[in-house]
């Protein structure tokens, strides 16, 4: 089973983990890291390894991550460059996350590429038609 990791500032993490518990309830080999206005990118590294270790099974790491291009990002990144079962996504949605939940079992690379062809249809702008707007008003 593919290991999950999410990353970003503040207490992203943890915020996209306990909305997905809501969602879909709890799910094994899931871990959050959290890059604190106190930390240094030395510190995250380390915690970003010791989640790799915990959630490693051998079926490779998913990492998600807030920001392309933040630290949280860029550190992951270089994780994966050192080992090529990792996989990292910037710009997470939940329901990029939600997308692989219940597909953890086949292959890493069909799982990263499902993951960010979610994230790009999970973005809509609702927008009012004019007439719709009109006839609302009116209250027909």
């Amino acid at each position: 089973m593919v290991g999950i990791i999410i990353t970003g500032h503040g207490k992203f993490a943890e915020g996209i983990v306990s909305a997905l518990e809501v969602i879909v309830g709890s799910q094994p080999q899931i871990s959050t890291v959290n890059f604190l206005e106190t930390d240094g990118t030395d510190e995250l590294k380390a915690k970003l390894e010791e989640s790799v270790k915990k959630v490693q099974t051998g079926d490779g790491v998913m990492i998600f991550s807030d920001l392309v291009g933040g630290s949280p990002f860029k550190t992951s990144a270089m994780l994966s460059v050192e080992d090529s079962s990792i996989k990292v996504m910037g710009g997470t949605s939940i329901q990029s996350i939600m997308e692989i939940l219940f597909m953890r079992d086949e292959n890493i690379d069909d799982i990263s590429k499902r993951a960010l062809l979610a994230a790009q249809k999970s973005a809509q702008l609702f927008e009012v038609n004019k007439k719709q707007k009109e006839i609302s008003e009116e209250g027909i």
